[in-house]
């Protein structure tokens, strides 16, 4: 009922009590006060700890506006789902007139917002989702910068270095002012696309890394601690680097047959995802001095797709709900780098939580069974030049083994491997200082300093 009234509210064209309902209801703020900068965050939950982060500088007024409620007012113009590249290049779309009534209706509703509430500038963590597009459309109306913090930065190969280039070439005119992003390679795809300007972008490092390094020169130590962790960070075993069913049309495809490959789905994925999970079943099993912890992404869990599916059915074969295992754990919730620190030896693959593992020093393993590391695929997992600098486990038995005699023998990891892994980190998090968050000040400074003089220019002209 609620939701069919809001949508005839908005076909009406209500800009008044719909502005009101917003700025009362949906935009979540924080405490105001009046000598800091005003910055709304659209989407918070794609920002993964950097809101957080930027409240520690205290600088600044947060306010927030979730994903549902942006979507909201589109889904009353449009139903079904929207291609963003069609809306983002509507003139020839056969959508036209519903693209015009949703900009209008934005550009109407966002300046009765910003007549009552003062916006500094809007960030976004992505340009991807089609549902930020009139937002950002009616806030640049208004001339209030638009910063993107860009998190995908993690492009280690050159399948994901070309799709993120390719993708970038069809953003061209996507309305923003700046952007960040983590490092030089991530900096180089937005300028050589020409999606960007090289002024338009900044390299400042992950914010969520500053907290990270503080810890690690604070030399913390696991040696001491009472019970000892394996922590596996969760993978989904359909991910890209075993293969996929098809390639992008937009993307991959423009290269000709130099991505192929990718099409070959390894048959012996789902087999190293079992093996993999029933060894660290078995671990926590035989060893109740060992806390197995297998830390998932929340929309890993709730997506209840095929590999979660897959995992419980694992569980279930060894009878892990039946055993009540005190030292055995999936979590989605708490802090990543707080069990990162907690934990003696870490499992994982394609994530960034094994660069993060490496800098802390840890011993880190990557479940490469089935000779994985040897046919096509693995040119596109992101550590496959970097082997060196962690360990391979080449089944689930060797795995167990590795496992156990770390535990009962923890040795340093080596000087040579430690300084080989800080020029990793810092070739993909820029500094290994824990000083994002001034870097990113300084740039949002700058940003609305820049900004603030064009006003004044074009008020003289």
């Amino acid at each position: 009922m609620f939701r069919l009234i809001f949508n005839i509210l908005v076909k009406i064209k209500s800009f008044l009590f719909i502005s009101w309902f917003y700025r009362n209801f949906i935009i979540k703020k924080s405490k105001i006060s009046s000598n800091k900068k005003n910055v709304l965050f659209l989407d918070p939950a794609k920002f993964r700890g950097d809101i957080d982060c930027l409240k520690k500088d205290k600088k600044y007024n947060i306010s927030l506006i979730e994903s549902r409620w942006l979507w909201a007012t589109i889904s009353s113009f449009i139903s079904g789902k929207i291609d963003i590249l069609d809306y983002l290049n509507f003139s020839k779309s056969k959508q036209k007139k519903s693209y015009n009534k949703i900009d209008a209706f934005h550009k109407s509703l966002v300046h009765n917002i910003c007549s009552h509430y003062k916006i500094d500038c809007v960030i976004i963590a992505n340009y991807r989702y089609v549902e930020y597009l009139p937002w950002l459309k009616a806030f640049k109306n208004l001339s209030i910068p638009i910063i993107i913090f860009y998190r995908e930065c993690l492009l280690t190969t050159e399948r994901f270095y070309d799709g993120v280039y390719s993708r970038h070439k069809l953003f061209k005119n996507y309305p923003f002012d700046h952007i960040i992003v983590h490092n030089d390679i991530t900096k180089k795809t937005f300028v050589s696309s020409h999606m960007a300007k090289e002024s338009q972008v900044s390299v400042a490092g992950a914010l969520r890394m500053d907290s990270l390094l503080t810890t690690i020169n604070k030399k913390f130590s696991t040696k001491n601690t009472r019970r000892k962790k394996v922590t596996l960070f969760y993978f989904d075993y359909r991910d890209s680097l075993f293969g996929k069913e098809k390639l992008s049309k937009i993307i991959e495809t423009g290269y000709g047959d130099k991505y192929n490959y990718v099409e070959k789905i390894w048959p012996y994925r789902e087999n190293l995802f079992d093996d993999l999970h029933s060894t660290l079943i078995k671990l926590a099993i035989n060893n109740p001095e060992i806390d197995v912890v297998i830390k998932a992404k929340k929309i890993q869990k709730e997506k209840n797709n095929q590999s979660w599916e897959k995992f419980i059915d694992i569980q279930k074969k060894y009878n892990v709900d039946t055993l009540d295992l005190k030292n055995y754990f999936v979590l989605n919730e708490g802090n990543v780098h707080n069990l990162i620190m907690e934990s003696n030896i870490i499992i994982g693959l394609q994530s960034s939580t094994v660069l993060e593992s490496a800098i802390a020093n840890k011993y880190v393993i990557f479940p490469l069974f089935y000779n994985y590391s040897r046919i096509e695929n693995f040119r596109d997992f992101h550590w496959h030049q970097y082997i060196n600098l962690f360990e391979v486990a080449d089944s689930g038995n060797q795995l167990y083994e590795m496992i156990l005699n770390y535990l009962s023998n923890e040795r340093e990891i080596s000087s040579e491997i430690i300084e080989e892994r800080k020029k990793l980190f810092e070739k993909y998090f820029y500094n290994l200082e824990g000083k994002s968050l001034q870097k990113y000040h300084q740039i949002i400074q700058g940003v609305l300093s820049e900004h603030n003089e064009q006003l004044k220019i074009n008020a003289q002209a």
